[in-house]
């Protein structure tokens, strides 16, 4: 199987489950911006704690699942993983937080079709919004991540001209990114800047 494939799986038994998520990373980067294989998957996904069962039984057998880390996830209001068990594709599910610039951005996450042949149309993240994370992402990792620079200039460079900039800059000014987005936008080249 492949990692779309994959993430299909996973999203349709979260579908199933009810559950509300957003597919983030490096595939919302890949759907807005440059083509790139990817050794995982991001899901920001809205979880409680009564979940759990319904949770681990809905992945097992054919994922590796460990309820400790999914309570643990739920109650620090963090990540755990998901692994495919033939493929070893890994699926980190990372809770949605409180936080001003999560919630905005998983209530503007919209439905994209990523596999016409199979229907599959996931809710991802904005292009705006994954901008936005990658840039804290790789403010967070000590500006060394060169993939999440990457992605974040191949999603200006490919969205040129398509991009909501009066959010871009509120948001980047909140978080204190701006430095971070005006220089990406010098590094791709666009023309464009906030």
């Amino acid at each position: 199987m492949n990692p779309l494939e994959i993430l299909q799986i996973v999203v349709e038994r979260l579908e199933k489950l009810a559950f509300h998520y957003m597919v983030a990373g490096s595939f919302a980067s890949t759907v807005f911006g440059e083509l790139r294989y990817t050794q995982d998957a991001d899901i920001v996904v809205n979880l409680q704690r009564g979940s759990v069962e319904d949770l681990v039984q809905i992945f097992s057998p054919d994922f590796y699942i460990d309820r400790s880390q999914v309570e643990a996830a739920i109650g620090r209001g963090s990540s755990f993983n998901i692994i495919h068990v033939k493929s070893a594709f890994k699926v980190d599910l990372f809770m949605l937080t409180e936080g001003a610039f999560d919630q905005e951005a998983f209530g503007r996450r919209s439905p994209r079709l990523l596999n016409p042949e199979a229907g599959f149309s996931p809710y991802v993240q904005t292009p705006e919004d994954t901008i936005l994370a990658k840039l804290r992402w790789y403010r967070q990792g000590g500006g060394i991540s060169d993939q999440q620079w990457r992605d974040v200039l191949g999603i200006l460079k490919v969205q040129r001209g398509l991009l909501d900039l009066a959010y871009l800059r509120k948001w980047a000014e909140k978080l204190e990114l701006e430095d971070l987005l005006r220089e990406a936008f010098a590094d791709a080249g666009t023309g464009e800047t906030i």
